[in-house]
């Protein structure tokens, strides 16, 4: 749950995808992993969040070169590593 809700909510943005996912979760811990998954993966890809495609329009409404690709760079950084961090401490817990 927490590695298939990251990557949906980078194809159609964290709010819808945990609406259609609160029907599926089953467990405890299933929703523990759409909620790490829906909020990590919000910081992956500038779709992943409202914020993320404000925040392009507003660099390039500003001319500021920023890519889709350097986007994606960062957030990688930050977003992949912590989503094993997390789900591997919610399977140690739950």
């Amino acid at each position: 749950y927490g590695a298939a809700s990251f990557l949906f909510s980078n194809l159609i943005n964290n709010i819808p995808m945990s609406v259609l996912f609160s029907e599926a979760v089953a467990s405890e811990r299933s929703v523990f992993a759409t909620i790490v998954g829906s909020n990590l993966g919000a910081i992956f890809t500038p779709v992943g969040a409202l914020a993320g495609m404000m925040w392009m329009g507003l660099l390039k409404k500003e001319d500021v070169r920023f890519s889709f690709a350097e986007f994606v760079r960062y957030g990688a950084v930050v977003s992949v590593p912590s989503l094993f961090c997390c789900l591997a401490v919610l399977s140690l817990i739950l």
